[in-house]
């Protein structure tokens, strides 16, 4: 049997569906905004399969992908964000580009 709150399906235990029922639409707000999604996009994200694959990885490779997904990544973008110099880090691998997030997986 399915449980439901509000249209959506509860997984896990009471704690789990009072947090999810205290938090998700504040969340889900939070990552359209982040990353200029729609609510279509959003819901076009199978948040069950992510969680899945996110609980087969150690505590480390956990972190890298969330780095990764907020763009947390340790890259030149990010430290030109911090630095005093009117400079734009170039690539490592000597791309003659600029590095920029995700600049490494295009």
């Amino acid at each position: 049997m399915r449980q439901q709150l509000g249209g959506r399906r509860i997984h896990g235990g009471p704690r789990e569906a009072v947090m999810m029922a205290a938090h998700a639409d504040d969340l889900q707000t939070y990552i359209c905004n982040k990353n200029i999604w729609t609510n279509a996009v959003f819901k076009s994200v199978d948040w069950i399969d992510f969680q899945g694959y996110m609980s087969k990885l150690d505590n480390v490779r956990q972190t890298n992908v969330i780095k990764l997904v907020h763009n947390w990544i340790n890259d030149g973008q990010q430290y030109d964000l911090f630095s005093n110099q009117q400079h734009f880090s170039q690539c490592p691998a000597e791309c003659d580009q600029i590095e920029t997030n995700h600049h490494y997986i295009s």
